[in-house]
């Protein structure tokens, strides 16, 4: 990425953020990891306060428009935007699942104690052939 150019730059006091739009000349589309990097180097800035919201570039040109929203800080960002799929079940990948213990249950009670009766399908008479 070759030149970087500050499209427009305004301060939103409502959720703690700076919008900028970013015009990038490069060869090939740049990748969302790639836009982090270059947007917190020149913002000073950590990675995580960064939502990169649309990377568009013309077909045939060279040009790169970035608009992207900078946070005060991970948890203003996280207040404000909403989360993708991808990162929700990121997330429920790293927390414990809550199962509840039948056999732990004093309200229920277990299935050995239960008798059953078992069910038997039933049997059909052989039909005669004539």
């Amino acid at each position: 990425m070759k030149d970087f150019k500050i499209i427009n730059e305004n301060e939103n006091s409502l959720f703690n953020r700076k919008e900028i739009k970013v015009g990038v000349e490069t060869q090939v589309a740049p990748t969302h990891e790639a836009v982090l990097d270059l947007i917190s180097e020149k913002f000073s800035t950590k990675p995580e306060n960064i939502k990169i919201k649309k990377i568009s570039e013309k077909f045939g040109s060279h040009e790169c428009i970035i608009t992207a929203h900078i946070y005060d800080s991970k948890k203003a960002k996280d207040a404000v935007e909403k989360q993708s799929k991808r990162g929700l079940s990121s997330e429920s990948k790293n927390q414990p699942e809550k199962k509840e213990n039948i056999d732990n249950n004093p309200n229920q009670p277990s299935e050995a104690s239960e008798n059953k009766p078992e069910i038997k399908p039933e049997e059909k008479p052989e039909e005669v052939k004539q």
